[in-house]
């Protein structure tokens, strides 16, 4: 009795009464005529593409990754994308940048008089003293 197992290959396998049915890893060579080996081969192709499809899967997921997708799609878009040298907008860009009237606001000016009160109540009692040990100290 012959019968064709789906869940190993297309071809033949025998199989005796006393024997059930299994998967089995070895197989018989065709004894098919030329007819049935041309569907053997072509079978064949049809597995070794169904074996590349899990491949393309895994590298398809494997682009799915935000770094890769990205990278993808500066690979196909660079060149097709065009940026204009003026937008006609740059008045506005400007004056957001300039952030001057906000910086006299969080600075506060006693900072910078209060460091340079310190620094002259520094030379001060070091020209008192006379030594040139603190006059070393206050120039570090």
């Amino acid at each position: 009795m012959m019968n064709i197992d789906d869940t190993t290959s297309p071809m033949a396998h025998p199989i005796g009464p006393s024997q059930p049915p299994s998967d089995q890893t070895k197989q018989d060579p065709p004894s098919l005529p030329q007819e049935a080996a041309s569907s053997v081969s072509a079978d064949k192709k049809d597995l070794a593409l169904l074996e590349e499809k899990p491949k393309q899967s895994q590298e398809e997921d494997r682009v799915d990754t935000g770094r890769e997708r990205l990278k993808k799609h500066r690979r196909e878009i660079a060149g097709r994308v065009w940026i204009p040298e003026i937008w006609g907008q740059e008045e506005l860009l400007k004056d957001w940048i300039d952030c001057s009237t906000f910086d006299t606001c969080l600075v506060p000016a006693g900072i910078s008089s209060a460091r340079t009160a310190l620094v002259e109540e520094a030379r001060r009692a070091a020209s008192a003293s006379g030594g040139l040990h603190n006059r070393c100290l206050i120039l570090r």
